[in-house]
């Protein structure tokens, strides 16, 4: 249906129907797990919405791009996506401020790293959409809360739900599984370790010292068998593909 309408605006010349569409199009994407496509549909949509100066539609469009970049693991867009979404003002409609702009932010934590983040951004949303009986924005975003969880599915039926999803990735699928004997906090340090961040940083965006951080590195290289940063991106970006 959003395809559809997408083509009668444009038959039309329907600009800000066209935006629309494209936006609708985008979210319909990323709950098919087509995130490659979602993003496509999300920039058209925000250069479309920046022709004819709709704020409040690009900055929904800017958070679906934003979601759907950092599912992907594409920290960097992400964040960029991110960064211009906050610089506009928040819209009195909050249809989309819990399982868009919130849920944006969340998994921009995820791409970074910042797991608990993450989960006090969704938790807070996900109360929020409760209070304001927003029960399918709540349902979506208690599902990711579980998603950033220790996966508990067979191995084999993993893979293939994660290969018809195409291009994503979450952190039960890198860094994850029942064999690696990883804490929480070990894993949140090892994300944001294969991510690039250094101890210091890291350090810093945990409330950590950074003896503490280089311990709990150490505790997680002798787990996986590895002895440096680039030994565990490594692994991070092969883990999908082994499961």
């Amino acid at each position: 249906d959003a395809a559809t309408g997408h083509q009668a605006c444009l038959a039309a010349g329907d600009k800000e129907g066209q935006a629309s569409f494209l936006f609708l199009t985008g979210c319909v994407l990323i709950e098919r797990g087509h995130l490659a496509r979602a993003s496509r549909a999300f920039l058209d949509g925000t250069s479309v919405n920046r022709e004819i100066r709709d704020l409040a539609a690009l900055r929904w469009c800017l958070a679906g791009l934003a979601l759907a970049e950092a599912m992907s693991g594409h920290s960097d867009l992400a964040v960029t996506a991110a960064s211009e979404r906050d610089e506009l003002p928040a819209n009195p409609m909050t249809i989309y401020e819990t399982d868009l702009v919130d849920r944006s932010r969340a998994w921009v934590s995820v791409a970074t790293g910042e797991l608990s983040r993450a989960c006090e951004t969704l938790t807070d949303a996900a109360a929020r959409a409760a209070s304001g009986q927003l029960r399918i924005a709540e349902a979506r975003l208690l599902h990711d809360l579980a998603r950033l969880g220790q996966p508990s599915a067979a191995a084999r039926r993993a893979g293939e739900l994660a290969a018809a999803c195409g291009d994503i990735r979450t952190p039960g699928m890198s860094l994850a599984g029942d064999s690696d004997g990883l804490t929480r906090r070990e894993r949140e340090v090892a994300s944001m370790a294969a991510s690039g961040a250094s101890s210091r940083e890291i350090a810093a965006r945990l409330v950590l010292s950074v003896r503490t951080v280089d311990n709990h590195l150490q505790n997680v290289y002798s787990k996986l068998g590895v002895t440096s940063r680039d030994e565990l991106a490594a692994i991070r970006d092969q883990r999908p593909a082994e499961k």
